[in-house]
């Protein structure tokens, strides 16, 4: 009972918190897109997917920055942060779930092209950081949680992996066009 009125009031605060911000939205062609920002689960570790898909982004000349979660108090001293890789744990979140820190604070000023949510799960700090970001277009996963904040959503099959939701990310990136203007 006391987790779903937890549950109502982070609804509500995201809700009124986002609803007061003008974010433009801004789908740029594959080519244009120079910052990328990623949204991932990190208590296996690093993901070699993740970690693919990242060295592909870097190699195409994008500047990203991962973000992910430990559902611990501290970070293993095998996960430092890195320049690409930064991680936030059960510390830096308040009695509510709101993430907070140099790391979330310094992840949501960054004026990222692209946001991706590579999680699954249904978290109020993901959900936060998704809402809050001012990227210019945000592409996660059906049924993660965030639909409410995400430009674009992906589908998958139940059971799906992570390297099925990124194959369907870098497809419809390099389809998808910007409108024209004028």
């Amino acid at each position: 009972m006391l987790k779903n009125a937890i549950h109502k009031i982070q609804d509500f605060l995201l809700k009124k918190k986002t609803g007061k911000r003008q974010r433009v939205k801004n789908l740029k062609h594959y080519d244009d897109i120079k910052q990328v920002g990623i949204l991932y689960d990190a208590n296996g570790g690093i993901n070699k997917m993740h970690e693919d898909f990242i060295n592909k982004l870097q190699h195409e000349n994008k500047q990203v920055k991962a973000l992910g979660f430990i559902r611990k108090k501290n970070i293993n001293s095998s996960l430092n942060s890195s320049i690409t890789f930064d991680y936030f744990t059960e510390k830096d979140l308040n009695w509510l779930g709101k993430p907070l820190g140099k790391q979330i604070d310094a992840f949501l000023s960054e004026k990222f092209d692209i946001l991706l949510d590579l999680t699954d799960s249904n978290s109020y700090a993901f959900s936060y950081i998704t809402g809050m970001s001012e990227a210019g277009l945000k592409i996660g996963k059906r049924g993660s949680g965030s639909e409410a904040f995400y430009d674009l959503m992906i589908e998958l099959e139940p059971g799906s992996s992570i390297d099925a939701f990124l194959k369907h990310v870098d497809h419809y990136l390099r389809i998808l066009k910007p409108a024209r203007e004028g």
